[in-house]
């Protein structure tokens, strides 16, 4: 086949379109957009330099949902003594409330001794989740470009320009600590809503940007794409 690059019908049969890069049909695929064009011009949806169609916000959310149960159901087991630790401060807690309530008495304790005794067990549980999601991400993302939810709903990771094959560790590396490394800040008094503020929006980001990057991605220099078929 002679023709420029471009989405074609999937030569292989189907409703669908493949990339094909001037020279041969990829592994690229992408389902049927209306209006798109039947040869060539321009792409039926945004892609990236390689061709690979971006993935949409939705698959974005439902891996990063994915991902999230995961480590959090692993910290949460590594992090069973220290949530006993938070559990019994809190049940203290009320414990005097409601006696000092009963009694007519002032409470010898207030939300200030409260955070004073949990802040040591929230800053472990802190930690052993940003450990856990560490680990979790850089060594899948650096062995497969994609995590378990990634690959849930079909989409990976890719450096924008030149292409990558697999991500190096400090595209890895710096991709998430832009994402969810900030949430060490999270144990500092009072930067909790910022850090929380900051996450919402680079999530958000993907939304109105024309490579569909979100903060994260511009600092690694990544963009979601749609995994090959």
């Amino acid at each position: 086949m002679t023709a420029p690059q471009g989405w074609y019908p999937d030569p292989a049969g189907g409703a669908g379109l493949r990339w094909y890069d001037g020279e041969q049909w990829t592994g690229y695929a992408a389902p049927p957009a209306s209006g798109a064009p039947a040869f060539g011009g321009a792409p039926a949806v945004p892609t990236a330099p390689d061709g690979r169609p971006l993935a949409g916000w939705g698959s974005r959310l439902g891996a990063y949902v994915i991902d999230s149960l995961v480590v959090g159901a692993v910290a949460t087991v590594l992090g069973i003594p220290w949530w006993i630790q938070v559990v019994r401060e809190y049940a203290a807690f009320l414990d005097e409330l409601t006696s000092a309530a009963e009694t007519g008495r002032a409470s010898s304790v207030d939300s200030l001794d409260l955070y004073a005794d949990i802040a040591g067990p929230l800053v472990v549980l802190t930690l052993i989740t940003l450990l856990v999601g560490l680990v979790y991400h850089a060594a899948q993302l650096r062995r497969r470009s994609s995590t378990l939810g990634m690959r849930a709903v079909g989409v990976e990771v890719s450096t924008w320009e030149p292409p990558s094959g697999p991500l190096s560790w400090r595209v890895v590396l710096v991709r998430w600590a832009t994402f969810y490394g900030v949430g060490i800040l999270s144990v500092v008094p009072f930067l909790g809503w910022l850090v929380s503020l900051y996450v919402i929006l680079a999530g958000l980001w993907p939304l109105w940007d024309e490579r569909r990057q979100g903060l994260h991605d511009k600092a690694a220099g990544t963009v979601v794409v749609r995994s090959r078929a």
